[in-house]
């Protein structure tokens, strides 16, 4: 089966990069022909860029000050931290990347908290739902998470909207898992992270790099 993870597998956290990883080498144990689905929007590079014009942009007067000052001083930081992650996805993500426009028999949604209210956006992202253009036969999340749980009336009839596209729902928390079951979802189940799943010497073989 070919299968496509759609997760936050360029994030510069290592929870996020092992998480990614882990998803990956346990489908692939699984028999499966697995590829990270490309999708990394702006919002989520800028938060990761020394200095972010459009952060820059929408702040004023002493705001902008602050933010330039921080991006000085924490300038030296985030360069090495670039490196390191981008040294790490050039080994052990890039090649296993797709392209959103290609096609595949299930894609997978998680782990992370690929769920929860975007910050930068001040929304939540329907392509994480299952709201997208994605060419699959089936939409089914893993130890998918969403921090803090709606509360708005809004919010909760959205996320529960966008939520009706997944043919399977799996859930890293229980509180998320009482709220999906409470509003009319059936066969939720909580699991656990994916970097459970892999054992200590798995771990030590595939982040060790072949070149």
């Amino acid at each position: 089966m070919k299968i496509g993870i759609l997760t936050y597998h360029r994030t510069y956290n290592y929870g996020g990069r092992l998480q990614a990883l882990a998803t990956r080498l346990v489908l692939e144990e699984m028999g499966h022909e697995v590829f990270y689905i490309d999708y990394w929007p702006s919002y989520h590079s800028d938060e990761y860029k020394i200095l972010s014009f459009r952060k820059l942009f929408k702040l004023s007067g002493i705001s902008k000050l602050k933010y330039l000052k921080h991006s000085l001083v924490s300038a030296k930081i985030k360069f090495e931290q670039r490196k390191i992650f981008e040294a790490y996805h050039e080994i052990f993500t890039y090649p296993y990347c797709k392209s959103m426009t290609d096609e595949f028999d299930l894609v997978i949604y998680g782990s992370d908290q690929i769920w929860r209210k975007q910050v930068a956006i001040n929304a939540y992202n329907p392509i994480y739902f299952g709201n997208n253009n994605i060419v699959s036969k089936r939409h089914a999340s893993d130890a998918a998470s969403m921090g803090t749980l709606p509360s708005d009336n809004g919010d909760i009839v959205n996320v529960l909207g966008m939520l009706r596209r997944m043919d399977y729902i799996s859930v890293r928390e229980d509180d998320l898992k009482d709220f999906l079951l409470g509003n009319g979802f059936v066969n939720v189940v909580q699991v656990l992270d994916p970097t459970l799943l892999v054992e200590s010497e798995k771990w030590l073989i595939s982040l060790r790099p072949s070149r």
